[in-house]
């Protein structure tokens, strides 16, 4: 019973929140519950978090950050997760997460009643994401490489990328997520020893397939960043590249593009000349006709 009520007590705090995030950002945020409506941890919250304007000497586009709520202790405190689900090395996502968690609790602690947490400050820890994004990559210095590079205008900059460490493993986290969930699931399914196996096959050839596509994501972008590296330092100005639109703004934009209407043409094109009643060419055309009747 003490079970039910503290995720009662979850899901009530939960429910402006996931609302709030929802309108703010949108198709960005995907949120995934447990299987039960019973325990219906872990809720999972994934959000991709552009490239804010304060961080654009980054080669890094977006944040894709996971904040996983798995319950509340005994103790009545939050048990809280976080992972970034970006292509890059383990020691950053790590640091970037453990700031993320210590910032996420911090936040929760001081409106925590003894039922919980009054507010799951989901809001406000996607908007520390977002205002954070800089620091956020500097969590580890040593894997930070600058070079003078262009801005979107073509304008010389201090550019910034983020370096592999040799010999780590490409997999990113959310595959090991996956792989676990989908290890548990087969647990107590009933299945014959055949159809486990086959599926467990499925399932590595899918693991691996997600493997390779990260690591040719990774060459890509080291790649693109060494290109842009060489570039700067013989002088060559690459063409700039086009400013990038926010989703929410290409919504806005097209929202606004729909309140205006479809014109309807009334005085015909330009190249043209309108030829419908009042037109100058009906008058000329009717002045014709009559000085042909009086001849």
């Amino acid at each position: 019973m003490a079970l039910a009520d503290s995720t009662k007590q979850v899901l009530k705090a939960l429910k402006p929140d996931l609302i709030a995030i929802k309108e703010r950002w949108g198709s960005s945020v995907k949120v995934k519950t447990g299987k039960t409506k019973e325990n219906p941890f872990p809720i999972v919250i994934k959000c991709t978090i552009e490239q804010p304007e304060s961080a654009a000497g980054w080669d890094i586009d977006e944040l894709q950050i996971q904040l996983s709520i798995d319950g509340i202790s005994e103790q009545k405190e939050p048990i809280v997760s976080c992972g970034v689900k970006n292509v890059l090395p383990k020691r950053l996502t790590t640091a970037i997460s453990e700031k993320v968690i210590a910032e996420w609790i911090t936040r929760m602690t001081p409106r925590a009643s003894a039922s919980g947490p009054a507010s799951w400050e989901l809001v406000a820890m996607l908007e520390f994401v977002e205002n954070s994004f800089s620091a956020l990559l500097c969590s580890v210095p040593d894997l930070i490489e600058s070079y003078e590079g262009c801005d979107d205008t073509g304008a010389s900059m201090r550019r910034y990328t983020i370096v592999e460490e040799a010999g780590e493993s490409e997999s990113s986290e959310e595959d090991k997520d996956d792989t676990d969930a989908e290890d548990n699931d087969g647990a107590d399914d009933g299945l014959d020893p055949e159809e486990r196996e086959r599926r467990a096959k499925v399932i590595a050839a899918k693991r691996a397939a997600k493997e390779a596509a990260a690591r040719e994501a990774e060459k890509e972008r080291q790649a693109l960043a060494h290109r842009r590296r060489q570039e700067a330092e013989e002088g060559i100005v690459t063409e700039a590249r086009p400013a990038q639109i926010s989703k929410k703004e290409r919504e806005a934009a097209y929202e606004a593009k729909k309140k205006q209407g479809v014109r309807m043409a009334k005085t015909g094109q330009r190249r043209t000349k309108y030829a419908g009643p009042g037109s100058k060419v009906e008058k000329e055309e009717q002045e014709k006709k009559s000085a042909g009747k009086k001849k």
